[in-house]
């Protein structure tokens, strides 16, 4: 209102604001404070209080109505001191962890231990003792194994078997001339352990089973290696037939 002449009683100010992203104000208001009183002797006139719904900036434009010795007039969008930026709000995010009753937390129970490692010597039962020491108190003795190997020796020219017999045992493992040929974990022909041999098969010369026989934990017994040693015979020349 600088340069105009004091205004008169009844002059009004009307006040609109411009929402975010209307750089022209010539989009739709977000706010309007109408017909607010122009003080007579001049001075500051201030709209009605808006809280900004978004951040972004407003801008502000001012109309006023006019009186018998001034012309209405109205400002323009962008005005100096007619713009206010509002910034995002901060977001405070509180994060509760809430630790249920000790008696709705379920036991955790551990994996069974492995099994121990297998060993020549087996460990004593629990329920029986390895004699010469006496029976523990409701227990036994523990038997003792046993084993013993039959086979064919000398020279061979047709199969065989070579088989181990005796108690306690739980695995038997044959090798041929030093090489594994076959592992048993439980008798193979009704209670014997038997490994099929066909000297055919072998160069001529010495060839040797060997029978490492492993015992049940309980008897308290060391492995034993039992042995059967055979050569594969060459073949026989043939005789000569004469005619007379």
């Amino acid at each position: 209102m600088s340069g105009r002449v004091s205004p008169v009683a009844g002059a009004t100010i009307d006040f609109k604001l411009y929402g975010p992203g209307d750089s022209t104000c010539t989009g739709s208001t977000v706010f309007e404070s109408l017909n607010v009183p122009y003080p007579v002797g001049g001075g500051s006139v201030t709209s009605a209080p808006y809280t900004p719904t978004q951040a972004g900036t407003y801008r502000w434009v001012a109309s006023y109505s006019g009186d018998v010795n001034n012309a209405p007039v109205t400002g323009l969008c962008n005005d100096a001191n007619e713009t206010r930026t509002v910034a995002p709000a901060t977001t405070t995010t509180t994060t509760t962890t809430t630790t249920p009753p000790a008696a709705a937390i379920a036991p955790i129970t551990p994996p069974p231990p492995p099994p121990p490692p297998a060993r020549d010597v087996a460990p004593v039962s629990e329920r029986c003792t390895t004699p010469p020491g006496p029976a523990p108190a409701g227990g036994e003795l523990c038997a003792r194994g046993a084993a013993a190997i039959r086979g064919r020796t000398g020279c061979q020219g047709t199969a065989f078997t070579v088989a181990v017999t005796g108690r306690q045992i739980e695995r038997v493992i044959f090798t041929l001339d030093g090489k594994i040929v076959r592992t048993l974990s439980r008798p193979n022909s009704g209670s014997r352990w038997i490994l099929p041999v066909n000297p055919r098969k072998l160069r001529t010369g010495v060839h040797r089973v060997l029978a490492r026989t492993i015992f049940r934990s309980q008897s308290g017994t060391r492995s034993r290696t039992l042995r059967v040693s055979f050569s594969r015979c060459s073949r026989r020349a043939s005789s000569p037939a004469f005619t007379g």
